[in-house]
């Protein structure tokens, strides 16, 4: 397994698990929510997307030799 399709697998498994935390974010309720985990949740699900995009890319991209 090349160095570019395992940087992908990394960054697939890292958009699902920014995914996961965003939503874990927006569905807790309550009033004591700290600004800097809210702030990071945001962060979180503006960026899942294009992290999971580019590490498909990644992992797709074959070395031509």
């Amino acid at each position: 397994m090349m160095t570019s399709q395992k940087k992908g697998i990394g960054l697939i498994l890292l958009g699902i698990t920014m995914l996961v935390f965003s939503t874990n974010v927006f569905a807790c309720t309550g009033g004591n929510s700290n600004a800097t985990i809210d702030n990071l949740g945001l962060l979180s699900f503006i960026f899942w997307l294009p992290t999971l995009t580019f590490g498909v890319i990644l992992s797709c991209i074959e070395k031509q030799n």
